[in-house]
């Protein structure tokens, strides 16, 4: 009987909710529920899998007191794929000795059976009470108006939404009041003929009107700014006589309804960050000239007045701020929680606000402002029914205190909202220069941030924006990529390579476009390349004599010609046994600069002379600059003949060369002294050789060459005041590849006695190496 096969079932996801809040009391106790799914089931994915255990890790450093959690119905899941933990403080002491949030920002679920699947890690903290507090908890629902009508509820639990507190006396700093009749700039605008006029005298509060805040950004150019998510509006005493709704394509607020033709209530704007702000109202030009029905609408500005000071700007500073992110940094090394975010069920919860010395304090709630919702959208005011004024906060200890439940809707919604861009082109490391030879990449950064018009706020990384790249001097070389993604930081990389034989400098500048303008890199926001080729610099220090003689030991200095036209020195060094130097790019030789190189030489008699060779634009590869020293003489010795090297152009590692060249002594007696082969650099071989007075004899030395790579190698012969060379091609024997193996040995396809024995004879003539003995050896033993 053949055993049946059996599906396996093993978790694939795993997520966490927190109730009533993941910030409670010190007293209070935090449930999570952790559900865990599969993909493996017939059915579909992401289906409930039960009997599937789950851990628990967390750090707890609260000291002596603890957080601590009950799993009351087991750590598996249940028929729902679902398992509850209950984590409490247990005090070191009391409750009431607790001054400090007992807290854990690492907590980890993890469903244990099969791919260990993971939750991210989560937070939890009890805050214990600090005195005279209050709390307001609540629940905070989404206006979904795209929901079926009759078929189910408009209104979602949205997870995640920031909600938060802020005292009524800070919101009233940040009040501005308009009121029925405040100034209003009704001047028909120049654009418009002498024959409009409008019935608008000053501010009036009549059915459909409409204002709007706005901020003006550099150009003068006013940008609407939105109340569902920018400022508040409400009605004084929340007025009967006055009903205010959005206007969102304005973006504004428009009054829907009066019980008078004009309200005698007030309008109040709370802006709730910092920058300049200015009320206008809608204001309406007719054409007056008969048979005409031309109708034109402009908003203008609103004067108000604050503190006996008649102006259009309201200006809120930077400690006035009362965004989400602004409270929650205030309070953020305090115990007081005038923020939380929602969890599954819309809930939050705002622990230890203070009160005033008479017991109660008012707050205004606010939930969802700023807060990202899906994609680009956001969570915005339900039409004002996203924040309450004027909560009373009791405090918490009174036995007659009541807690507040204030419970507020939000709508999600896109922003209509107009960003500059800023881009700035940095090379090598955030430089704005730099330069590099023919073939080697540059590297090529682009930063992009974004501000939104008539905002205050620091400018954002731009984020998955495309970037055109280009080099103003298109002809030194080329992009590994003309276009490039900013990545999170709003940061894009590439490559620039000089790749073509002209050389020379580049800007790199960097051009988006954001469909309504756009943005180009200048002047310093570029950068600069500088494309050379390889070059070098080498020579001979001589005498002025026919023939001339070489200075061995010379000292050469090597200089760069700068933008002001002085001398910049680079690098030195001591001219060899023949008078022979060389400066390469290591040294800051390029092409396309202007050198000097100045040689020292003392001779043994103690004279001292300078000479200069001046180099203009030099080209890639090699400049020979000789320098000639006057009034000194050479040192005498043993002298190379000049075109007496002999030295073969190709060999093969480990062939046998011969050099040889004639050798002078120039000195008026006779003298012994060294005579050196050197390869590659490198002294290899040496003999002492005896010479009369101007005798002249042929030195030889047979080389075996190296075991060196494949390529062109400086071989030749030195003496203590000259030197020759010549370059060796090294190239390997091709025969010396065609190596057998172990296959070459069989016989009849089989590895035999005979196959072993054979090899073994070519291994020690050196015909193969022990490696095809030892394959020949395995193959025997495994027939």
């Amino acid at each position: 009987m053949s055993p049946s096969l059996q599906r396996i079932i093993t978790p694939d996801d795993i997520d966490v909710s927190f109730e009533p809040s993941q910030s409670v009391g010190i007293e209070n106790e935090i449930t999570a529920t952790v559900s865990v799914t599969t993909d493996d089931k017939q059915a579909g994915n992401g289906l409930p899998i039960e009997d599937t255990p789950v851990a628990v890790s967390y750090t707890d450093d609260n000291g002596a007191d603890s957080i601590d959690y009950v799993a009351p119905n087991g750590m598996t899941t249940d028929e729902k794929g679902e398992v509850e933990f209950t984590f409490s403080v247990t005090p070191g002491t009391d409750f009431d000795d607790i001054e400090s949030v007992v807290a854990t920002d690492d907590l980890v679920f993890e469903a244990t059976d099969g791919n260990d699947v993971t939750t991210a890690e989560n937070s939890i903290e009890f805050v214990p009470d600090i005195g005279d507090t209050g709390t307001i908890s609540g629940t905070i629902t989404k206006v979904s108006e795209d929901q079926q009508l009759g078929v189910q509820s408009n209104l979602d639990s949205p997870e995640g939404v920031p909600v938060y507190a802020v005292d009524q006396d800070d919101v009233e700093d940040n009040t501005e009041t308009l009121a029925d009749g405040d100034d209003l700039n009704v001047t028909v605008p120049a654009e418009l003929s002498d024959d409009y006029s409008t019935d608008f005298t000053d501010v009036r509060f009549s059915e459909g009107d409409i204002f709007r805040v706005v901020t003006f950004d550099e150009n003068g150019d006013a940008v609407p700014r939105d109340p569902r998510s920018d400022y508040l509006t409400t009605t004084s005493a929340n007025s009967s006589n006055l009903e205010l709704v959005q206007n969102e394509s304005v973006p504004g607020v428009q009054i829907h309804q009066t019980n008078m033709d004009r309200a005698d209530d007030d309008i109040e704007f709370t802006f709730l960050e910092s920058g300049n702000f200015t009320v206008q109202q809608q204001v309406t030009y007719t054409n007056d000239t008969e048979g005409a029905d031309d109708v034109e609408t402009q908003f203008k500005n609103v004067s108000t007045t604050t503190a006996g000071t008649t102006d259009d700007l309201v200006e809120i500073g930077d400690t006035e701020s009362i965004t989400y992110s602004d409270i929650a940094d205030r309070f953020d090394e305090e115990r007081a929680v005038p923020n939380d975010t929602t969890t599954a069920t819309g809930d939050f919860m705002l622990l230890n606000l203070p009160t005033d010395q008479d017991g109660t304090q008012e707050y205004t709630v606010i939930a969802g402002q700023g807060a990202a919702a899906d994609g680009e959208d956001q969570f915005g005011f339900a039409n004002f029914a996203g924040f309450e004024t004027d909560v009373p906060v009791e405090p918490n200890a009174d036995d007659t205190a009541q807690q507040q439940n204030v419970d507020l809707s939000v709508q999600e919604f896109t922003p209509v909202t107009d960003y500059n861009y800023n881009l700035d082109v940095t090379v090598e490391d955030g430089q704005k220069f730099a330069e590099a030879p023919v073939d080697e990449p540059v590297a090529v950064e682009v930063t992009a941030t974004r501000s939104e018009v008539g905002s205050n706020a620091d400018p954002q990384p731009a984020t998955g924006i495309d970037i055109d790249l280009d080099a103003l001097n298109n002809n030194i070389g080329d992009f590994a990529q003309t276009s490039v993604t900013t990545d999170a930081e709003g940061v894009a990389t590439t490559t620039f390579t000089g790749d073509s034989p002209q050389v020379g400098s580049t800007n790199i500048t960097a051009t988006f476009d954001s469909g309504e303008e756009v943005y180009t890199t200048e002047g310093n926001e570029q950068a600069t390349v500088d494309i050379f080729q390889d070059a070098q610099i080498t020579g001979d220090v001589v005498t002025d004599k026919t023939p001339s003689n070489n200075l061995p030991d010379a000292d050469v200095t090597l200089s760069v010609k700068n933008e002001t036209d002085g001398l910049e020195e680079l690098a030195t060094t001591q001219a060899g046994p023949g008078g022979s130097f060389s400066f390469t790019g290591e040294d800051g030789v390029r092409s396309g600069l202007n050198y000097t190189v100045e040689a020292t030489y003392e001779d043994e008699e103690g004279n001292e002379g300078t000479g200069f060779a001046q180099l203009t634009e030099i080209p890639g590869g090699t400049t020979n600059a000789d320098i000639v020293i006057e009034d000194v003489v050479a040192p005498e010795g043993f002298d190379i003949q000049d075109g007496s090297l002999q030295a073969p152009a190709n060999a093969a590692p480990g062939e046998e060369i011969e050099v040889a060249a004639n050798i002078t002594n120039t000195a008026g007696e006779e003298a012994t002294s060294s005579v050196t082969f050197v390869f590659d650099g490198e002294e290899v071989d040496s003999q002492e050789v005896t010479l009369g007075a101007g005798e002249t004899d042929e030195v030889s030395f047979d080389i075996t060459v190296p075991d060196v790579e494949d390529g062109e190698y400086e071989h030749g012969i030195e003496t203590d005041v000259d030197a020759a060379s010549a370059t060796l091609n090294v190239t390997t024997d091709d025969d010396d590849n065609e190596s057998s193996t172990a296959d070459d040995y069989r016989v009849d396809g089989e590895f035999t006695d005979q196959s072993v024995f054979d090899a073994v004879k070519d291994w020690r003539s050196g015909a193969i190496d022990e490696f095809v003995v030892f394959d020949v050896i395995d193959g025997f033993r495994n027939n």
